[in-house]
């Protein structure tokens, strides 16, 4: 999907089909966007898939802001107006983003284990960059375990098993969170007893994040 700005600015897909026509939104509207995925990320346990669309739309909207905040009259009330706003939105890209990079790094050996067994085709949640720290994370972290502790291990043990160390995100934690389109969930009860609950547009709620972890990713919840 490509994200075209009303303004005129857009930001290039270069995977997506030619013929698809680029999804018109204005600035504000990408911004709610961002900050909708950029509260999910917080309040989730696991990494979602990035908002690269919506991220890199609203770096090239702050310097296109930058820009004109320095033509603005000083002595005017409404340029601290918009060098507050323009504070607002960088604090909201990059808090969004290192919430992520304190993901990668606390669930490295999970997320590379997962990375390595994606099958072809399948969408990445990471970043390039995220991706490319990553792996070197990993196999360097890697490496200084062996070095330093598995090869001071007697010869059976001398065995590096990544799921030894990885950290998994604890799905099992409970969220609140607002449903943004109707849907409905199973939530387990018991190990073989489930019961499907409808969610209501504008309802709340507050139950296990593994039940609602793909509505989170498509967007129908908003976690709070």
């Amino acid at each position: 999907m490509e994200i075209s700005l009303q303004d005129g600015d857009h930001v290039d897909d270069q995977d997506q089909d030619n013929d698809e026509e680029p999804m018109v939104l204005t600035s504000a509207e990408v911004l709610l966007r961002l900050e909708h995925g950029w509260m999910n990320e917080k309040m989730s346990p696991d990494v979602l898939p990035p908002l690269e669309q919506e991220k890199d739309a609203m770096l090239g909207q702050i310097k296109v802001m930058e820009r004109n905040v320095i033509t603005l009259d000083k002595k005017d009330v409404r340029t601290d107006i918009h060098k507050l706003e323009l504070e607002r939105i960088k604090y909201i890209v990059v808090s969004y983003m290192r919430t992520r990079f304190f993901k990668v790094q606390r669930m490295s050996f999970a997320l590379y284990e997962a990375e390595m067994k994606r099958p072809r085709g399948e969408e990445s949640v990471l970043f390039k960059e995220e991706f490319t720290f990553l792996k070197n994370l990993a196999t360097r972290t890697a490496d200084y375990l062996k070095e330093t502790l598995i090869s001071k291990m007697p010869p059976i043990l001398q065995k590096f098993e990544i799921k030894k160390f990885r950290v998994l995100p604890q799905m099992d934690a409970f969220v609140f969170f607002r449903v943004v389109e109707n849907q409905t969930v199973e939530v387990g009860i018991s190990i073989d007893e489930f019961v499907t609950i409808d969610l209501e547009e504008g309802d709340l709620h507050f139950m296990r994040y593994e039940a609602v972890s793909h509505l989170v990713a498509g967007g129908a919840v908003q976690l709070i």
